[in-house]
């Protein structure tokens, strides 16, 4: 699943998602399942990593996203930028602090089309 984050609110984040789904309802397999993500550092690089462990629901129909929902989590102590000294310091309490939130879970709120995909609106904790 490819998604850009695309709005972050106190509490609530909003994605869009970029995919031609053609899903109904679909628990995700934790095995085959990962995050990839891209952070660019004011322009000067950027840094691309994983998170894998995802677990979840999903439920989604293109011709009915009201109908939708997703209710997934991610453990960030996956987290890996191909640097583990970043990802040492990405885990501690300065970034994800594992130890105390070893998960990081979505709950949509909402789900509608826009012309680049769907905008997906939720609860991050």
């Amino acid at each position: 699943m490819n998604a850009t984050i695309y709005r972050v609110k106190t509490g609530m984040m909003m994605l869009l998602l970029g995919l031609p789904f053609f899903l109904q309802a679909q628990q995700i397999d934790s095995g085959k399942s990962q995050v990839e993500f891209s952070v660019s550092n004011m322009g000067i690089f950027t840094v691309n990593g994983t998170m894998s462990g995802m677990h979840g629901d999903v439920v989604f129909d293109a011709s009915n996203p009201d109908g939708a929902s997703f209710d997934v989590c991610i453990r960030p102590e996956t987290i890996d930028t191909d640097n583990s000294r970043r990802d040492r310091h990405l885990r501690s309490e300065d970034f994800f602090h594992v130890e105390k939130y070893p998960e990081v879970c979505i709950v949509s709120e909402r789900i509608s089309s826009t012309s680049e995909g769907f905008l997906l609106t939720g609860f991050v904790t």
